[in-house]
């Protein structure tokens, strides 16, 4: 794929970015404003009114957590547009991957405002598996993006791509769901949970274990891992936000972690040009 080619596509998914976060905000504040949601006809296992306020369940926060994780899609999108238009970076790609994954796992604010959670529906099923998709896609995506950028697989980056997100579709395709069960973030519950997260956390730990070792063997700043761990730190607390620690917390480390890891990235290539 060309520079030029790259730059469409930056340019398309950063206006698809920028479109969900828009879409999903109208739809939610016209849902208040006619008064066809109302956050306080949701059960009571969405709201924690003991201990400290900051710590307590509420689905304010939760909506919060959604937003504050397209916000955070959209605005780095547009950072990679206009950081990354003359940079032949195949690490970028995979980042948009999970880019992808940060707005598939925000269509579980759906949920709520569909009043599902009192329900089961086939669109509960739906957005229940893209979710789940999204939970197994953005940590495989970030693998792809720490072991599948040298030399040698470049010129399979396309098909190295299509292979993470074939897999995580797989993989979702054999979970089953507990639609009876909603979480406080508004996601669908699903078997062998624990399995998955434990999955996940190992997988990050590779991840900065991989980029530490990198940066090391080829003599570059150590500030890659540490916003790549605040990176995978706070998208994994905005997926599963639903109080006002998780949401400041994720969104910060989120956003410090992705322009400290990008501006590495970055400078990297621009060096080795």
């Amino acid at each position: 794929m060309t520079i030029k080619s790259r730059n469409r596509l930056y340019l398309a998914f950063s206006i698809f970015a920028s479109s969900v976060l828009i879409f999903e905000l109208i739809f939610f504040i016209f849902y208040l404003a006619t008064g066809r949601f109302n956050i306080n006809s949701l059960p009571d296992t969405f709201f924690d009114r003991t201990g400290l306020f900051i710590f307590r369940t509420n689905p304010v926060f939760a909506f919060a957590g959604i937003f504050a994780l397209l916000v955070y899609t959209t605005s780095v999108s547009i950072i990679i547009l206009n950081t990354f238009e003359k940079t032949q970076a195949p690490d970028i790609m995979f980042f948009m991957i999970f880019l992808i994954a940060c707005i598939s796992d925000s269509f579980r604010i759906f949920i709520p405002l569909f009043n599902l959670p009192l329900s089961y529906s086939h669109l509960l099923i739906i957005i229940g598996n893209t979710t789940l998709f999204a939970e197994i896609l953005a940590p495989l995506s970030l693998l792809g993006m720490n072991t599948l950028c040298s030399e040698e697989h470049r010129k399979d980056l396309d098909k190295n791509c299509l292979i993470i997100v074939i897999a995580s579709l797989f993989i979702t395709n054999f979970m089953s769901l507990t639609t009876s069960k909603i979480l406080p973030n508004f996601g669908v519950s699903y078997g062998y949970k624990n399995t998955i997260e434990t999955t996940t956390f190992l997988i990050m730990l590779a991840n900065i274990f991989t980029i530490a070792v990198k940066c090391a063997k080829n003599e570059l700043s150590q500030m890659m891992t540490a916003g790549f761990a605040a990176m995978s730190i706070g998208y994994t607390v905005l997926f599963h936000c639903s109080n006002l620690f998780a949401c400041c917390i994720g969104f910060l480390f989120s956003m410090t972690g992705t322009l400290v890891f990008l501006f590495q990235i970055h400078k990297q290539y621009n060096w080795n040009d």
